[in-house]
């Protein structure tokens, strides 16, 4: 579990399936008789189980009766689910986000040009575009530019937008 800004975020998110799944496994209840004895198609709990379908009220309550686990536990684990999806959303979208570093010495290698290359395209030294893909320097932003047009980087990429 990692932490963002006091807040804990799993590695991953369990789904209520999953526990459901486990919970009948300790009993020795059959996936098909279970489904059979709360009025579902064995198809649509197996599709819970694997974390196809989502919990609603009424499921909620088939399992408290069937069970004897409230509804709101199973709801509540399933809120819990949700929020542990969006931050694993969130923190995985915080690590992919490039330095710029990173996105100048992509955009080189991806266009297959040297480092003495770009600097001659773009106007500076060889050293300077060195100290951009290490994270030593910035470019100004009329470089910038020009770095975007000879490396094929949308301005918005650049900006880390």
């Amino acid at each position: 579990m990692a932490t963002d800004n006091n807040r804990l975020t799993p590695s991953r998110a369990i789904h209520p399936g999953e526990i459901l799944r486990e919970e009948l496994e300790a009993r020795e209840i059959r996936q098909k008789a279970f489904a059979e004895s709360i009025g579902m198609r064995p198809s649509h709990l197996n599709d819970f189980l694997r974390g196809r379908r989502n919990m609603t009220e009424g499921f909620a309550k088939k399992l408290e009766n069937a069970l004897g686990t409230p509804a709101e536990t199973w709801l509540r684990l399933h809120y819990f689910y949700l929020q542990d999806l969006k931050a694993l959303a969130e923190s995985n979208r915080i690590k992919e986000k490039k330095s710029l570093a990173e996105i100048i010495k992509d955009a080189i290698s991806r266009q297959g040009f040297s480092q003495k290359q770009v600097a001659d395209i773009v106007g500076v030294s060889e050293s300077q575009i060195a100290a951009y893909t290490t994270g030593e320097e910035y470019p100004t932003l009329q470089t910038a530019g020009s770095l975007c047009m000879a490396l094929g980087i949308a301005p918005a990429t650049m900006l880390g937008i």
